[in-house]
């Protein structure tokens, strides 16, 4: 985080280059930034969403309230913040969306939001597994989940290795495993409402979409993420929620602690 503070700057600086620019061009009634904090104007009302008001950094509460502070004065050239979970606490994200003390401008819980729909299932699925992050964390993941992995004829598993970039096309079926490098939200809704179980990153934004699901999930949060690692506890005594470390990860373990739950 400290080694990436000149480059998140720096990307702060061109994105608020850019809007004046833009402005100058164009009008606007309003300017709405999701998480970007480079993006608004002092002429037009700007409204920053995000859910990160408390910062978990790992170095400590001294280190999370100075990173706070610094967010909250990027937070204060805004207009208005809108955090997109519930108002109650914990909510989705605990003491990340619901801080002791809020930014100095007016804040407004949104609800969760969410890129997939409710759709019908239409057939079975025993595993999805849906992966994201920073590399080689990614790439670890998916090499423990395809060798632990034991193929069975009536089982069967989809996925989708969060690469988007790549095309789907050259993809096959390989040990009772359909593989993906990237899904619509649209199909993404089929495959999850299909699925018995799945396994993902506990980020929120995983969390956002898979949590309204009620389904069973297996969160393996990023290694080196306090986020992630806080919110995997915040959900780890939910039933149907398993949390494990990725050093510790056994998926037929997982799997055979829901069939023994049913």
């Amino acid at each position: 985080m400290i080694a990436s503070a000149p480059r998140i700057l720096s990307a702060v600086y061109r994105e608020r280059r850019w809007v004046n620019a833009l402005v100058i061009q164009e009008r606007f009634d309003y300017i709405i930034s999701d998480n970007r904090y480079g993006f608004y104007h002092n002429t037009v009302p700007s409204i920053i969403i995000t859910h990160q008001l408390s910062i978990y950094t790992g170095f400590g509460k001294w280190a999370d309230k100075l990173l706070q502070c610094r967010i909250y004065r990027m937070i204060s050239r805004f207009n208005e913040c809108w955090i997109p979970d519930l108002p109650q606490y914990p909510g989705l994200a605990g003491r990340l969306s619901h801080p002791e003390v809020f930014p100095p401008v007016a804040t407004v819980y949104i609800g969760p939001m969410t890129r997939l729909e409710q759709v019908t299932p239409t057939g079975r699925l025993d595993l999805l597994v849906i992966l994201s992050g920073p590399e080689p964390q990614r790439t670890l993941l998916e090499q423990a989940v395809m060798a632990q992995w034991q193929p069975q004829a009536s089982k069967k598993m989809v996925l989708v290795r969060g690469l988007p970039g790549e095309p789907n096309d050259k993809m096959a079926e390989t040990r009772g495993v359909s593989l993906k490098n990237h899904a619509s939200p649209m199909e993404l809704s089929q495959l999850a409402a299909n699925a018995a179980v799945i396994l993902c990153r506990s980020g929120y934004s995983s969390l956002m979409d898979l949590l309204p699901l009620k389904k069973q999930l297996i969160l393996v949060p990023t290694p080196g993420q306090p986020e992630q690692e806080y919110l995997g506890k915040l959900h780890a005594d939910t039933p149907r929620i398993r949390v494990v470390r990725q050093e510790d990860f056994d998926l037929n373990a997982l799997l055979r602690s829901f069939e023994k739950q049913e």
